[in-house]
């Protein structure tokens, strides 16, 4: 078990939302953080978004005359 400290502010909207959904602010919590980590699941870094084309295409950039690069 868990216990979590609201401000009186997190805690109005709390009995709000609840109230409204017809759920118990504990029930609330939960669908809340249940929704947190199946998105944090989900959410990938710009790397992993991106690894399996690095290398495959050129910058679009072309080396200068005489084989330097810049």
């Amino acid at each position: 078990m868990t216990t979590v400290r609201l401000d009186a502010a997190q805690e109005r909207a709390l009995d709000t939302l609840a109230e409204k959904r017809g759920i118990s602010k504990s029930e609330l919590i939960k669908l809340a953080l249940t929704e947190l980590f199946a998105r944090e699941a989900e959410e990938r870094s710009s790397y992993e978004t991106g690894k399996a084309l690095f290398g495959r295409h050129g910058s679009g950039r072309r080396a200068p005359a005489g084989g330097s690069h810049a």
